[in-house]
């Protein structure tokens, strides 16, 4: 079956909530990389919320497919 991706406005998260971020689901797309991503890198990326907030992650990057 053919899947469509479709940017949303806002994702929206109860205080102590959880959303999952998967591929072939709810993700972010990154855009404007420098070099291509390479198993074992950490990605650098910032969080900004409506109530003001920030939170800066380090974030692994990992084969496709591969367990945490």
């Amino acid at each position: 079956s053919m899947t469509s991706m479709e940017p949303v406005e806002r994702v929206e998260l109860d205080a102590g909530g959880i959303v999952e971020l998967a591929f072939g689901g709810l993700h972010l797309m990154l855009s404007g990389l420098r070099s291509p991503l390479v198993a074992g890198d950490v990605v650098e990326m910032t969080l900004f919320f409506e109530s003001r907030t920030a939170r800066r992650l380090s974030v692994p990057v990992r084969r496709r497919g591969a367990k945490s």
